[in-house]
């Protein structure tokens, strides 16, 4: 198995990572997009001594558990489960629960069926229902301001303002946000020269009472015109109901400093 060699594997199992397990001359290969019970051609990328990863280049015969992705910011790694149906999702994770007790000798634990949130309408919340999210900020290459996630092993920013996992009050704010930094032109941080101020946007949302808490990460102390950014921020979201500034200007992959200070609000 050489890496770029392209390869027709049948997926036996779906990880927890969201990557298709197969096998080929006694090797297992880790495939991104690739579901079980699919055949699929698939370029490796990766080979290792007793496994290889590879990428699917065309789903062969599809899952009937395959479902269309609606995650708009693909390669950001944080949705491992968009692209199969949620009852196949709760059967794999109660599956892997079941193999940890076995692994550790527990064949015989009753495992209970996976508990599923419901919504307003009793239907499963399979979107919007994260209460915390924490977005790096980047310029891209044009000079726009980019607000999502990590590539997966990287540190490379992928938009995700629309990431339907989110609570679905975060995308306006960031939006303001972008618009607020464009027009005053605030420096974003750069991990390399340790330069910039901008480094994270950090949003809380009760789940009960819909308040909204935003917490500024940046590179240094203070804001220029905290006042304004108070002012600007309140006048188009009233759901939030506190604003605070955190101080990091370490060269840490830790988001959050150890000072913070109330610049509006609780």
């Amino acid at each position: 198995m050489q890496k770029n060699q392209e390869l027709v594997l049948s997926v036996t199992d779906l990880n927890n990572l969201g990557f298709g397990v197969a096998h080929h001359e006694g090797m297992t290969v880790f495939v991104s997009g690739a579901i079980d019970g699919e055949t699929v051609r698939a370029r490796i990328l990766t080979v290792k001594r007793t496994y290889a990863v590879a990428k699917t280049c065309e789903v062969l015969t599809p899952s009937p558990d395959r479902i269309p992705s609606d995650c708009t910011a693909r390669g950001c790694g944080g949705c491992a489960y968009r692209e199969v149906t949620y009852e196949h999702e709760r059967s794999l994770k109660r599956h892997y629960v079941e193999s940890v007790f076995r692994k550790a000798g527990l064949p015989d634990v009753r495992i209970l069926p996976v508990v599923t949130p419901t919504d307003a309408d009793g239907k499963p919340q399979t979107s919007g229902y994260r209460n915390k999210a924490q977005y790096p900020i980047a310029l891209s290459p044009n000079g726009d301001y980019l607000f999502g996630f990590y590539g997966a092993k990287t540190h490379r920013v992928v938009e995700a303002i629309d990431c339907p996992l989110q609570n679905p009050a975060f995308a306006p704010i960031l939006r303001s946000l972008r618009a607020y930094f464009s027009e005053h032109r605030l420096t974003v941080w750069d991990e390399t020269s340790g330069q910039g101020l901008l480094r994270h946007v950090y949003l809380r949302a009760g789940e009960e009472s819909g308040e909204i808490l935003l917490t500024l990460v940046v590179n240094g102390s203070s804001l220029p015109d905290e006042a304004g950014f108070v002012s600007y921020l309140r006048a188009r979201h009233p759901a939030l109901v506190g604003i605070l500034l955190n101080e990091n200007r370490e060269q840490t992959n830790v988001v959050c400093g150890k000072v913070y200070r109330t610049l509006w609000g609780k």
